[in-house]
């Protein structure tokens, strides 16, 4: 298909000027509000209410109103104002000060939803004497019957995802100034539209695999929540899990290609850097800290009997097999001790899918998990203790447990993720408690072959707190930086490292 093709069937106004939203963007975004107790404990344990079914419900979120009307164009004015278009999520402990609240509920967007688990009367009765535009949405019936009596609150609340969108989009209309008749008829055209843009992409459908439907949800936002009837769910076969993973990222980065060569962003003309594909990137690992967490749901289990206390406390370092994510208990009968077990770790990369797509909205960017590891790196990384290090008697020695290390990543890991690495992505953004900088492909350690930045997988909340802090900063790099840059490579003759350099070097300056 003709690129010209492409974007006029992309955008119903292909060829006009961005119009005059650009310069009020920012306070057309939908900022969420997640309010819940504060846990005893947040150093192992995933935040209590973030292990809800509500959490699905995120992934289905709009991100402005200007989106709700036109997701292209507000995907455009991110890419023209050279800013990130992440979803407003924010986690709020309910027992901050009282002024707190007063200067989160009153921020500058033109709407906010708020997601209210706790019972704190504080709490209701601020949101109950706001004069805002917001939406309020609860799971427990003590706050839903409150919402229901309260005269404000009553028509602010929503119960499930139709109402949510009924809501929101009669809002965002209203403050667009678009009539329903138009936003139909426009919503008509774009989903006659979409439907040859999905078959563009080869989409069709959503696997039935959770790290799937970060990308799928990433797609969406570009062609419109409203969509979703358009991608049916499909199931796959567990042997088909990776394939589908790599197939789901590789549309959504052609989709994101497709937006960022829009003729009529004029970027020549402009002082924005198109950025590269970005991968989030997670590789769990259930290192020997998790015992907390499983000794906590120990507890909560009523597990008396020291066999089964032994054989429960064994299955924390239990592992997913790398070509298909299933346990290698499931194969056998399972009785309840694993069968608990396996739900700990269930919800527990449920919440490390939730918080990675949080983070792959920034620049709608492709996401990959890999299956848990556990058992089988315990004793390469036994290596990386001071220890260790002390007994280490050169830095060939060193050198050899780094290589080591990095080749016994990658052999956890599926080949195709590591070839997907290789050849389509130039930034990675992972989350992991193992050193995947030293993860070889094809002999290259990963922070040679890509920029990298990692955060730890330890503890859980604290990658929250990671993503509200890049929420508030932009990062941007002068494109002129790297013709004032020096590049010193050390590899020898023969060293995969110095391969690799010379094409990326050539690649730059040819």
């Amino acid at each position: 298909m003709g690129e010209s093709k492409r974007r006029k069937k992309l955008d119903p106004s292909y060829g006009k000027p961005i119009n005059a939203f650009l310069k009020q963007r920012e306070i057309h975004k939908i900022s969420y509000y997640v309010i819940v107790e504060r846990p005893d404990s947040i150093d192992y344990e995933i935040p209590k209410n973030l292990t809800l079914g509500y959490i699905d419900i995120i992934y289905d979120l709009p991100k402005s109103i200007i989106q709700v009307y036109d997701p292209l164009l507000w995907n455009l004015m991110s890419i023209k104002a050279g800013e990130y278009s992440n979803i407003e999520f924010n986690l709020i402990f309910d027992d901050y000060a009282s002024k707190e609240y007063e200067n989160i509920f009153n921020q500058k967007w033109k709407i906010i939803v708020i997601f209210l688990f706790s019972k704190s009367n504080l709490i209701f009765d601020k949101i109950n004497s706001l004069t805002r535009s917001f939406l309020i949405y609860s799971d427990n019936k003590e706050i839903q019957s409150k919402i229901k009596k309260s005269e404000n609150l009553s028509n602010k609340y929503f119960g499930d995802l139709n109402t949510f969108y009924g809501k929101i989009t009669n809002f965002s209309l209203k403050e667009l100034n678009v009539s329903h008749t138009k936003f139909m008829s426009h919503q008509k055209d774009r989903k006659e539209k979409v439907k040859e843009i999905l078959k563009d992409l080869d989409l069709v459908g959503e696997p039935g695999f959770l790290p799937c439907r970060s990308n799928i949800a990433n797609i969406k936002q570009f062609i419109g929540i409203d969509c979703a009837d358009l991608i049916e769910h499909i199931e796959i076969p567990f042997s088909g899990r990776v394939d589908s993973l790599i197939k789901t990222s590789l549309a959504l980065n052609k989709l994101s290609e497709w937006i960022k060569t829009h003729e009529f962003l004029d970027l020549e003309k402009t002082l924005v850097n198109l950025p590269e594909n970005t991968l989030i990137f997670i590789y769990p690992y259930f290192n020997p800290k998790y015992k907390k967490i499983v000794e906590t749901y120990i507890q909560d289990f009523k597990c008396d009997e020291k066999k089964k206390l032994q054989k429960f406390k064994s299955f924390r370092f239990l592992e997913q097999e790398i070509d298909n994510y299933t346990y290698k208990a499931e194969s056998t009968t399972l009785d309840d001790t694993v069968g608990h077990t396996l739900s700990i770790k269930q919800a527990y990369l449920r919440y490390l899918d939730f918080v990675g797509y949080l983070h792959s909205t920034f620049n709608s960017s492709s996401y990959i998990r890999t299956p848990s590891r556990g058992a089988t790196l315990n004793s390469f990384l036994s290596r990386l203790s001071p220890e260790q290090y002390k007994k280490s008697n050169s830095n060939l020695s060193t050198s050899k447990n780094i290589n080591e290390i990095g080749k016994a990543i990658s052999i956890n890991c599926p080949k195709q993720y590591l070839d997907f690495i290789g050849s389509d992505i130039h930034c990675i953004f992972s989350i992991s408690d193992l050193p995947l900088e030293w993860m070889l492909i094809d002999g290259v350690p990963l922070s040679f072959l890509c920029d990298h930045c990692r955060i730890p997988e330890t503890g859980p909340t604290s990658i929250l707190a990671q993503y509200n802090l890049n929420s508030n900063k932009i990062f941007k790099i002068n494109k002129n930086l790297l013709s004032k840059t020096l590049v010193i490579c050390g590899a020898l003759n023969g060293d995969p490292i110095l391969e690799k350099f010379k094409i990326q070097f050539n690649s730059i300056y040819i």
